[in-house]
């Protein structure tokens, strides 16, 4: 399976969409660690609070990684629908999740 890589990596040599994935990659490893670590801290503090508001409330929000999950799928605007808060102040948690995902998603984009 090692070899397999191997060759698929070879290949990559004669593909120039592959080297410039490659060339950016190496070149904004700094931006893109920046980028996960805001992702991350900010999703703990939104699944916290999040978690904290809807404790009482039969929402799915068991734990804080339960709402970490949430708060991903939030953030990268996928939304599965399968966990949401319930009370108007989840709902408003949830609302500016939505908006700093997106911001903090999209604004590093053209700096990488």
């Amino acid at each position: 399976r090692i070899f397999k890589l191997a060759r698929v990596l070879k290949l990559a040599r004669h593909s120039p969409g592959l080297q410039a994935i490659a060339y950016t990659l190496q070149n904004s490893y700094k931006e893109l660690g920046l980028l996960i670590f805001l992702v991350c801290i900010s999703g703990f503090i939104f699944a916290s609070l999040t978690y904290f508001i809807e404790i009482e409330e039969d929402s799915g929000f068991t734990s804080i990684p339960a709402a970490f999950y949430w708060v991903v799928i939030t953030m990268t605007t996928v939304g599965y629908g399968d966990i949401f808060p319930v009370t108007g102040l989840g709902k408003l948690v949830g609302t500016l999740c939505a908006v700093s995902g997106v911001l903090v998603l999209s604004l590093p984009i053209p700096i990488i």
